[in-house]
This record gives structure tokens, sequence and C-alpha cells, in this order.
């Protein structure tokens, strides 16, 4: 039987949000973040989801020095064999790669005394990628006795309920079941900076 690739680990495909570009001169580039599914090794292409560019993986880099392969939860810095545009809030994964979304149907917890309308804009925080959110819809509640869903406009502190988020920019995310650092986010107050929802 042959051997699974190492972007394709039983953990999941290869998937690092990028946290921070490191470049201290010009003879070194390289991103950092920690590996949140699945594992890379050198040599191992990869695609910045965000902008579908490709490169190899000429190094990773650690505190502890230069492994030959990583593998999840592993902070890591990645030096790529030819320079490609990546930003922090990118990224980088094994093919296929996360979907580009520009829209979200989502779960929320509600966590804010002020309710939650439509037409509301927060800072929408998933992986390291930052953006604005604007709530477009509020389909439905969970009733949590019976676990049935309400028709409602509308959430208050401490309602879960399914809603549809318009972003200004796309974000490389996935399905909460499949990984969760691409699938969960956080909605910030633009004003207060709180945690609102989630």
């Amino acid at each position: 039987e042959a051997a699974e690739p190492a972007s394709r680990s039983a953990d999941g495909l290869f998937r690092m949000p990028v946290q921070y570009v490191n470049r201290p001169d010009h003879t070194f580039r390289g991103y950092a973040g920690t590996i949140e599914s699945g594992s890379v090794a050198v040599g191992d292409g990869i695609v910045n989801a965000s902008a579908g560019t490709e490169a190899k993986i000429a190094r990773i880099v650690t505190m502890d020095g230069d492994l030959a392969s990583a593998g999840r939860d592993t902070p890591v810095t990645l030096v790529l064999d030819r320079e490609i545009d990546v930003s922090r809030g990118d990224v980088l994964s094994s093919r296929p790669t996360p979907e580009l979304a520009s829209q979200l149907d989502a779960w929320i917890v509600w966590m804010d005394e002020t309710r939650l309308y439509r037409g509301r804009a927060y800072e929408l925080v998933l992986g390291t990628k930052s953006t604005i959110g604007t709530v477009t819809d509020i389909a439905t509640r969970l009733d949590v006795d019976t676990l049935s869903e309400v028709p409602v406009r509308e959430l208050a502190l401490n309602e879960i309920g399914r809603a549809t988020i318009s972003l200004s920019h796309p974000v490389a995310c996935e399905r909460y079941d499949t990984n969760r650092a691409l699938g969960g986010f956080v909605l910030v107050d633009r004003v207060t900076r709180n945690t609102v929802g989630a």
C-alpha cells in the first residue's frame, strides 16, 4: 500500500493561516504560523489559497532548528523556493484549497446585551484574517428546549441563530466540522472592540 502524502495525513489536508511575514533582511523571507491541519514536508507543493499562487517548501524553520517535516499544532516558519505574494491572514494549503467566500451562512451565538439586527457591520476574524462582515439576514433562532428552529429577525443575548454575513473581502474558509480553525470566527464590535458573537 502506498504511503499517504504528507499534505493529506489522517488529520486532514495541510492548512496554515499566516500570522506573520518574517523578512529580517534580503536573504530570508518566511511565513510564520501554526499548522492547523495536515502536515507538510520539504519539497511539498503549497498554494496561497487567497491568490492561487503556488510554490514548494524549501525549508521548515522552527525555534529548535530546521525540520524535514511538520504536522498539526506545530508553530513553523515556511521558506518557499520562490517568492509569491503572501500576507498576514492568507492561508497556505495543499490542494484542494479551502473555498474563498464573500458570504457566510453560519450558526452564531450572540454574546452582547445589544441585540443583533440585520444591517449591522462588525469586524469578522477568521483564523488570522480580519475583514468587515455585515449581517444581511437572520433566519432562525434555535429553541434550546426543543432544538427546533424558530423564525426570527434578531438575536438577543445568549441566543443561537442562523445568519448570513456578507464580507468586504473574501476569506479562505471550510466547514466547521472539517476544520475548526477555518470554520469558526468571532464578531467584534467596531466601536467598543468587544467580542459580541461567534
